[in-house]
């Protein structure tokens, strides 16, 4: 175990600008570790940028929301996986990082009820080949197509 004290600075700024029914959603990370970088490691610089349009359908009863988003970090060594542990461990031989992520998404909420569709990893359509890795040696996901359901049954 680490006896130490580990400090971690994080700086972090989030912020929406609308024009009509436009949107533009910017979220900045800057994060360093001052003590205890042998045991925990983070990218400097995560960014999601996102930019949208909201409007109402159907006589105001469906809110929607669709767009397009941008994720981002800086290279650093990732933790490591060892799947006969099934356990994450530190490393320093790889660094890992530095590719966008682009996610295509539509949402809509009727009353309590929110119902989503969102193309992650569309970048790779572009790209051809996935090169990217989310640990050592274990490759990031392909592009997929999630959608599901959240319903509220209370207020």
């Amino acid at each position: 175990q680490y006896n130490q004290k580990v400090q971690h600075l994080k700086i972090h700024h989030d912020k929406t600008w609308r024009l009509g029914s436009w949107g533009y959603q910017s979220e900045i990370i800057y994060q360093n570790v001052l003590n205890g970088a042998e045991v925990i490691r983070v990218p400097d610089l995560l960014t999601r940028q996102t930019v949208f349009f909201e409007d109402e359908w159907f006589k105001k009863a469906a809110k929607i929301q669709t767009g397009v988003r941008l994720k981002y970090f800086t290279e650093f060594n990732l933790p490591a996986y060892d799947p006969v542990l099934a356990e994450f461990y530190v490393q320093s031989e790889e660094s890992l990082g530095a590719f966008p992520l682009v996610d295509f998404f539509f949402q809509t909420k009727i009353r309590q009820t929110r119902l989503f569709l969102i193309y992650e990893h569309m970048n790779q359509l572009f790209q051809g080949e996935n090169n990217h890795f989310s640990a050592p040696g274990i490759p990031y996901r392909d592009a997929s197509l999630r959608f599901g359901l959240v319903w509220n049954f209370f207020k």
